[in-house]
């Protein structure tokens, strides 16, 4: 019997499959270019104040790997939401393709680094919780791969779901606490761009609050979603 295939059919879903890429690399874009040290408010051409920041082969290379994490966390938990054997099938090859994609895109995030003058290798062994951050993220993909055979749907979940946070901590742990590097080599760290408490307190009680209306609507739209 032939294996059933996922498509992409032509029409609106391609638009929606664009814009599903787009945002993702451009996401990452954003990160590289607040990370690498490149923006510069003060520059006196349209290019060099809004288009030299991002694009960049730095800048390029982290959309490249952000892309490749949303594709591997989407093929991984799209295989818990079907029976079908044939897509199954497909979601696994695409899996193993999506994982390694992403190990290629994050070892190509140094190489750019290197090649645009940021010693990003240099601050990640600078920092234990980022070394931890990435061992613990690539550890698992041993006990991933053997699991993805398996076709255990909430335990490939989790451990894509452990990843995704260790490399978040291995990354925020380098900039900590900077979010911004600027080109004249200043930074604007969390704490200097920090809201009056005043301001948070009423956030997070908003929050607090419409968390309460929220969730529960998300829970009943989750549950119509599910009932088969």
């Amino acid at each position: 019997m032939r294996a059933a295939s996922v498509t992409f059919p032509c029409g609106r879903n391609s638009s929606f499959a664009g814009a599903s890429v787009l945002t993702p690399v451009l996401l990452g874009m954003i990160v590289g270019g607040l990370t690498l040290g490149r923006v510069a408010p003060e520059a006196p051409t349209f290019v060099e104040k809004f288009v030299a920041p991002w694009f960049n082969l730095f800048s390029l290379s982290v959309g490249l790997f952000v892309l490749t994490i949303f594709v591997f966390l989407a093929a991984t938990f799209l295989i818990g939401e079907t029976d079908d054997a044939g897509i199954i099938s497909d979601l696994t090859g695409r899996v193993r393709q999506a994982n390694l994609a992403m190990v290629g895109a994050g070892a190509f995030v140094f190489a750019a680094a290197y090649i645009d003058r940021f010693d990003l290798l240099g601050d990640f062994l600078a920092h234990p919780i980022s070394i931890f951050g990435v061992v613990a993220a690539s550890l698992p993909l041993i006990l991933f791969w053997k699991v993805l055979k398996k076709r255990r749907p909430w335990f490939l979940r989790s451990i894509a779901g452990f990843q995704l946070a260790m490399i978040l901590l291995a990354w925020l742990a380098v900039m900590y606490p900077d979010f911004i590097s600027y080109q004249s080599g200043a930074h604007l760290n969390i704490f200097e761009a920090m809201a009056p408490e005043a301001t948070i307190a009423i956030l997070g009680w908003s929050l607090l609050i419409g968390s309460v209306l929220f969730l529960p609507a998300l829970y009943y739209l989750f549950l119509v979603f599910k009932i088969r």
